[in-house]
């Protein structure tokens, strides 16, 4: 029996970091992702991907050659908590250890 071939990691990346986008405003149904992408990224061990390989399980202790780095990034648009909408752009870092999803980290360009 062949079985469906695997997600490709672009794909887990981008949906994980998308519900992770949602999780993270005041009103996550009403959200609309647009421009998303995802592509290969550096892991900035010195700057934005400091934290999360430092101090937060399942990367911290982790060898670095072992982690790989999707960049997810487009729009969102939604609902903001004191009414009206909010647009703003977020970026998301989608931490793989061995080709396994372990960890993301959401950046919007404000603050929600």
């Amino acid at each position: 029996l062949v079985g469906p071939a695997p997600r490709q990691a672009q794909d887990v990346a981008r949906d994980r970091c998308e519900a992770d986008v949602r999780k993270q405003l005041a009103s996550p149904m009403s959200a609309q992702l647009s421009g998303v992408h995802a592509v290969v990224g550096t892991l900035e061990s010195d700057g934005r991907d400091l934290f999360p390989l430092t101090m937060n399980e399942p990367l911290k202790g982790i060898d670095q050659s072992r982690i790989t780095v999707w960049n997810v990034s487009g729009t969102v648009d939604a609902k903001a908590e004191a009414g009206g909408t909010i647009h703003d752009a977020f970026t998301c870092r989608a931490y793989f250890v061995d080709g396994d999803l372990a960890d993301t980290l959401v950046l919007f360009d404000h603050a929600h």
